[in-house]
């Protein structure tokens, strides 16, 4: 199929498609061939689980005012044969009624996606909600239990914005976007060029990303990709290719790339210039904070803790213990702010997700790593960065950003040991807040994304209070 024709497809059919696959224990959307919707060739892995009970808060957020169907590609599952894979789905806003009907949806064999049987619901059941979904005019019953049907990504219809934001610059689009990241509040394709690939990034109408992006670039232009342009009548900005993050080269699936295979030296590597970054961005915090980006300090932390033991009075009463939970978790914040002030750091801009993923070097090993995706970061303690390696296995070279902090602060690396251990898990209840506070995240989402963060800094400090005792 021609660029043309897959163009003509997507532009005349349809508005929003995704397509999601499962291998049993993390969902990626897939998309390596074409098929009967006429997508360009993507693959894209996403963290995101947004269940099906989320259909109609996303209809709202995008403005989706078609209907919005769900139907199973089945030339996508016939073709596809990783063992891995249980299941697909494809959501698509259509220009009428008769695209999708209840005939053709009888007839597809349902899969469950989830082989964790606590996540499993009888095909029966399935079926009857999602063919109710496309008889109810008012959508989704959102009281409903939760299913295991979730949506990952959407394949926008960006090709008149991207050509309009593309006027007036040496680039020329030669071909289909290809999405590579979605999630509730932006979407990123990555566009060819006779020149190269440019990326754009779609946020959300209450996202803050676009103001922060253009301070922090501003601010610390050597560790910050600067996006070329931004159009915010669009809310989006435009960068040229960074190449591959971190996840694809040093932490890839099955082997790093030619250059990376000391993975601990490279965690250490990039983990020391953010620390730099953040020593230098000390300097610019009236600047940055000037440009949109907000103050995390003790005392919005604080007063964030008291927002949240409501919410989780209110929405998680039915948890054995909870009250003694947060009280521990109270407890443990007044030890945090003690060990603050006597091993005191100056507040630094926080990243807020700094994984592999938003982490690229694009000339290659042995040169600079450039750091994206501002949309949480933040002014606050810089320690809050820190993740669990566990999940995040950029962080086995952990020490060598203590050792850039203890040279800087004038410490002991003894000292900033002990103060990593004591400010990871706060970085679980500052997710927690933001997500709380959050505009743009749609309430019926909220309340599994806050409860997530308010269990994880809960478990987090009790784990770490026993690596003290």
């Amino acid at each position: 199929m021609s660029v043309a024709e897959v163009e003509s497809s997507v532009e005349e059919d349809h508005h929003y498609v995704a397509i999601l696959t499962s291998n049993g224990t993390r969902l990626l959307v897939d998309r390596t061939g074409e098929c009967s919707f006429g997508l360009p060739s993507f693959v894209s892995h996403c963290d995101a689980v947004i269940s099906i009970k989320y259909l109609s808060a996303l209809s709202e957020h995008f403005g989706i005012n078609k209907c919005l169907h769900i139907v199973e590609d089945v030339q996508c599952l016939e073709e596809q044969t990783d063992p891995r894979h249980d299941g697909s789905l494809v959501i698509v806003e259509v220009e009428d009624d008769g695209y999708c009907t209840l005939e053709r949806f009888e007839h597809v064999e349902w899969k469950h996606l989830f082989r964790t049987d606590s996540l499993r619901c009888d095909c029966p059941y399935a079926l009857g909600f999602l063919r109710g979904f496309l008889t109810q005019s008012g959508g989704v019953d959102m009281d409903r239990s939760l299913l295991p049907w979730c949506i990952l990504g959407f394949y926008r219809k960006v090709y008149s914005s991207v050509d309009e934001s593309l006027e007036g610059t040496s680039y020329v689009r030669t071909g289909c976007p290809q999405q590579v990241r979605f999630s509730y509040h932006s979407t990123v394709y990555r566009i060819p060029t006779a020149t190269g690939y440019v990326f754009v990034k779609y946020v959300s109408e209450k996202s803050t990303e676009i103001p922060k992006t253009s301070v922090i670039t501003g601010c610390l232009p050597e560790v910050s990709q600067s996006p070329m342009c931004i159009n915010t009548k669009l809310n989006a900005l435009f960068t040229v290719d960074f190449g591959m993050p971190l996840t694809d080269t040093c932490f890839a699936m099955n082997r790093p790339a030619a250059g990376y295979e000391n993975v601990l030296s490279v965690s250490g590597l990039v983990l020391e210039r953010w620390a730099r970054t953040q020593q230098q961005s000390s300097s610019f915090l009236a600047d940055l904070v000037a440009g949109g980006v907000p103050v995390r300090d003790e005392e919005w932390i604080w007063r964030g803790l008291l927002r949240v033991e409501t919410f989780a009075n209110r929405n998680l009463s039915s948890v054995p213990g909870i009250s003694c939970q947060l009280q521990f978790g109270r407890s443990y914040l007044e030890c945090v702010f003690r060990v603050w002030k006597d091993i005191p750091l100056p507040n630094t801009l926080v990243h807020g997700d700094l994984n592999e993923s938003n982490m690229a070097q694009p000339e290659g090993p042995g040169t600079s790593f450039l750091f994206f995706d501002w949309e949480l970061s933040y002014i606050g303690h810089p320690f809050l960065d820190l993740l669990d390696e566990k999940w995040n296995p950029v962080f086995r070279g952990v020490g060598k950003f203590l050792e850039s902090w203890a040279k800087y602060a004038g410490i002991s690396l003894k000292k900033a040991e002990e103060l990593a251990i004591w400010t990871k898990p706060v970085g679980h209840l500052v997710t927690a807040i933001i997500e709380l506070e959050n505009p743009s995240l749609p309430e019926v989402f909220r309340k599994s994304s806050v409860s997530s963060g308010i269990q994880s800094f809960i478990e987090a400090a009790c784990s770490q209070s026993e690596d003290l005792a």
